[in-house]
This record gives structure tokens, C-alpha cells and sequence, in this order.
């Protein structure tokens, strides 16, 4: 029994963790969860700008653009709001989508919660396909060549960054967090 002891104690000591470990580990975390949000934004504001591109009428504007100092003010910041609004829109549809999927996580015995989840996850999967066309000439091309698909109009690369764009921020976060986590007890150990 002494021995079984000692060697609990041996083991649990190979393990133990600085605090600046911990640190490094929450900085690098903290540049791929960044990273993973750039990627994973990308598909959503090509949504945007589809969206955005049809929300053209202002009241009013003409009237603005006509009247003096504010018109030409106006026309030099109309493509810096445009890409502001533009990317208000795809943070918003992103951090809705991202929230009900992880409310979803959180209460898996819901079914109305779980239900959101999954469209949620069926829009991203989707939104993610249609910016990454896997497929050379995008969705009417995939319709067109329906019965003799070519495996040569296969974009891997597009694919890949699909992929990345729908799985790469959940799992980032979600085992970043239990890494950290695990991390900082074994550094309270000491």
C-alpha cells in the first residue's frame, strides 16, 4: 500500500504545471480562437453582402446628397458604412447561429432547444458550402452535372475551408477550455 502511494506521488508530480505554461498555453489559445473566428466569418459575410446588396432604398437619401458639405460628406463615408453594415449583419447572423448551437450543447434534454441546434447547424453547414463552393462552377453547376458528376471539378481546397469554417471555432473553444481548465488545476497542485 506504501508503494502504490509513493508512486501516485511520483506520477502526480511528472504532471505538475507552471503557472507561466498556463499562461503561454491561454495566449496561443487565444490567437487560434481569433484566427478560427476569421475563418469561420467568412462564409457569413458573403451572406452579408448578398443581403445588404438588397437593402438599396433609403428614404430620403437623394434629399441628403443633394444639400451642400453633407452630401460630399456623405459619399465619401457611404463605402465605410456600407462594410460597416455589412459586417453587423454577418457578426450578427454568426453570433446568433453560434449562441443557439452552444445554448443547444448546454441543455441536451430539451428538444425544442435541440431542435434550434440542429437548424443552426444545418444553416452554417450551408452557408459555409455555398461561400466554399466544393465544387467547380458553385451550385447550378452541381445541379447541371447532377447524374456524371467530374471528380476533377472537386475544389479540395474549398472543402477544406468549409470544413474548417464549421468546425474549427467550436472545437477551439470548446477544448481550448477544457484544456486550460485541466491545465490550471494541475498548476494549483503545486
Amino acid at each position: 500500500m506504501v508503494a502504490n502511494s509513493k508512486r501516485r506521488r511520483q506520477v502526480s508530480k511528472a504532471f505538475d504545471v507552471p503557472m507561466w505554461f498556463v499562461t503561454i498555453v491561454e495566449i496561443a489559445l487565444g490567437v487560434l480562437i481569433l484566427i478560427a473566428t476569421v475563418i469561420s466569418l467568412q462564409p457569413w459575410i458573403s451572406l452579408a453582402e448578398v443581403i445588404a446588396g438588397q437593402v438599396n432604398v433609403i428614404p430620403y437619401i437623394d434629399v441628403v446628397r443633394i444639400t451642400p458639405f453633407v452630401g460630399p460628406l456623405l459619399e465619401s463615408f457611404d463605402a465605410v458604412a456600407a462594410s460597416a453594415i455589412t459586417s453587423t449583419i454577418a457578426v450578427a447572423i454568426a453570433v446568433t447561429v453560434n449562441v443557439v448551437q452552444i445554448v443547444g450543447g448546454l441543455h441536451p434534454e430539451n428538444k425544442r432547444i435541440q431542435t434550434f441546434r440542429m437548424i443552426g447547424c444545418v444553416l452554417e453547414i450551408a452557408v459555409a458550402f455555398w461561400h466554399h463552393s466544393p465544387y467547380e462552377g458553385g451550385f447550378p453547376a452541381v445541379v447541371a452535372d447532377a447524374p456524371y458528376w467530374d471528380a476533377y471539378q472537386l475544389d479540395i481546397g474549398a472543402c477544406i475551408m468549409a470544413i474548417l469554417s464549421v468546425f474549427m471555432f467550436e472545437t477551439v473553444v470548446n477544448y481550448g477550455a477544457l484544456l486550460v481548465k485541466d491545465l490550471k488545476q494541475q498548476a494549483k497542485r503545486k
